[in-house]
C-alpha cells in the first residue's frame, strides 16, 4: 500500500486527531474521542485522484466488511491548524484490546 500511495498521493504533513489508538497485532485501530482522551498521530496525504484512490483504500481497510469506516473529521497540523481529512476509524469493540498510549503506531513498533 505504501507504493500505491507514493504513486497516487503526496505527503502534506504529519498530524493528529483526538482519539485512542489500539494494537490489533498486525496493524493499528484508531477510534475518535474527545480532547482529554488522547491523540492519534499519522501522515496526511493529498490524493491525486480521490475518485479512483478511495475505493482502493476502502478495500484495503475492509470498509465493506465493517472492520473500519471512513469518516471526514478534523485533523490538526502542527497542533494548531485544523483541516478536514478522510480517516479510517476502527469499527469493532475495543474492550479487550491494548491501547497504544503514545498514539503513534510507528513509535510503538520501534519499541
Amino acid at each position: 500500500m505504501a507504493d500505491f500511495l507514493a504513486l497516487n498521493a503526496d505527503v502534506v504533513a504529519e498530524g493528529f486527531f483526538y482519539g485512542r489508538l489500539y494494537d490489533l497485532t498486525h496493524y493499528p485501530g484508531a477510534v475518535r474521542g474527545k480532547n482529554p482522551d488522547g491523540k492519534v498521530y499519522g501522515t496526511i496525504y493529498k490524493l491525486n485522484n480521490p475518485g479512483e484512490v478511495l475505493p482502493v483504500l476502502d478495500d484495503y481497510e475492509a470498509v465493506e466488511e465493517g472492520l473500519y469506516v471512513r469518516e471526514k473529521i478534523p485533523v490538526f497540523i502542527s497542533g494548531k491548524e485544523e483541516i478536514e481529512c478522510w480517516v479510517y476509524l476502527y469499527n469493532q469493540p475495543t474492550d479487550n484490546l491494548s491501547q497504544i498510549i503514545s498514539g503513534n503506531y510507528n513509535k510503538h513498533l520501534r519499541k
